[in-house]
């Protein structure tokens, strides 16, 4: 090989050092866009995986479920809350209605529904010569939380509860859970046909004593 001057050697050196520097120049180019299309992938994987976890039909049906969708839409929340005070009210306003007739009808023996006015906190009220005017009759009963009720009837005719709650008077007496108009309901219960106008006793005693 031929002997190189210092000048040689250094321009020898310089250029080494361009071409390396121009290769890795070339390297870094080329793997920027596959960097670049990893990370867009792995940022679409991850969207992908978050969006059903906002979708409302993969949302568990739980209390903090119902919860944010009170928070995130009000409107639909007052909306429902609007509707149920409406119910609620219509309710009250057909139960005044019916108990409004109920106590007109008390007056007749051949007239139902009829409601049993309570006045004391023990008290017994006897109806005789009740006519059924179909096959069953029934009684509107206003009774607390604790109160007990026991009915006696004639014989041929049952008696048992039939709203809010069912029960047979058969079984003994009666006690309520909580405040709420309950329907006592007397049916013929003979063993032949049923008569027209069928005449029957009824005794309703409220929290029943010992004589009663």
């Amino acid at each position: 090989m031929p002997h190189q001057t210092a000048q040689q050697k250094k321009y020898t050196y310089f250029y080494k050092i361009g071409i390396v520097s121009l290769a890795m120049l070339l390297v870094a180019c080329d793997n920027e866009p596959k960097n670049q299309q990893k990370s867009e992938n792995k940022q679409t994987t991850s969207t992908t995986q978050r969006i059903p976890s906002t979708l409302p039909n993969e949302l568990p049906h739980n209390q903090s479920t119902v919860a944010s969708v009170v928070a995130t839409n009000p409107l639909a929340f007052n909306q429902a809350q609007y509707a149920k005070q409406k119910d609620e009210q219509a309710q009250a306003f057909a139960t005044m209605v019916t108990t409004s007739m109920a106590r007109v009808a008390s007056s007749k023996n051949d007239v139902c529904p009829k409601l049993l006015d309570f006045q004391f906190v023990s008290q017994s009220i006897s109806r005789q010569n009740e006519k059924m005017p179909q096959s069953q009759c029934e009684y509107f009963v206003f009774l607390d939380a604790g109160d007990r009720l026991k009915v006696r009837v004639t014989d041929d005719v049952k008696a048992e509860l039939v709203s809010p709650v069912w029960f047979d008077f058969n079984n003994g007496v009666f006690t309520a859970n909580t405040f709420d108009r309950y329907t006592l309901r007397v049916k013929y219960n003979g063993t032949r046909y049923n008569p027209q106008n069928f005449v029957y006793d009824v005794v309703v005693s409220k929290n029943p004593t010992k004589d009663d």
